[in-house]
């Protein structure tokens, strides 16, 4: 039984730490040690997100770019076509 294997020594005994085995593993979790892997999962998403923030910017500039030139070639085509229908 997983729950037998557990002790919760609680505040008053462990200075708010849990602390319990199971088997041949034991563990010690204390409110700091929490707050401290919490911290470093947060840095780490957003270590992430300042990586990925310049990539897809450089993406939505390249597709502006894109646009940019085929709007230009748009506008040459017609004028060109405007050029030779003058002729008529």
């Amino acid at each position: 039984d997983l729950g037998a294997d557990l002790e919760d020594v609680g505040p008053g005994a462990g200075g708010g730490e849990w602390t319990g085995g199971v088997g041949d593993f034991a563990f010690s979790y204390g409110k700091e040690a929490f707050f401290t892997a919490s911290l470093q999962a947060e840095k780490e998403l957003e270590l992430n997100k300042s990586q990925t923030l310049p990539s897809k910017l450089s993406g939505i500039r390249y597709i502006e770019q894109r646009c940019l030139k085929l709007e230009h070639r748009v506008a040459l085509q017609q004028y060109i076509i405007s050029s030779i229908k003058s002729q008529l």
